[in-house]
């Protein structure tokens, strides 16, 4: 079993990141998620203020089988 893990850059990476939460969870009745637009937010350092002083790193990982 191998494991890649890539370093989120762009636009897109940042939306498959978010979505894998809705993704993960959308079976959980106990699960309320958050705004689309929010999590976007939370995520742009021009919007978000604790920006200044904290460094975020997303990835995704991504986990393949090999028989």
């Amino acid at each position: 079993m191998g494991v890649t893990i890539k370093k989120v850059s762009t636009k897109q990476g940042l939306k498959r990141f978010i979505c894998f939460n809705y993704e993960l969870y959308k079976h959980n009745s106990y699960s309320v998620p958050d705004f689309y637009a929010d999590m976007l937010n939370t995520f742009n350092k021009r919007k978000n203020s604790a920006s200044e002083f904290c460094e975020v790193q997303i990835v995704l990982v991504k986990r393949s089988i090999l028989i």
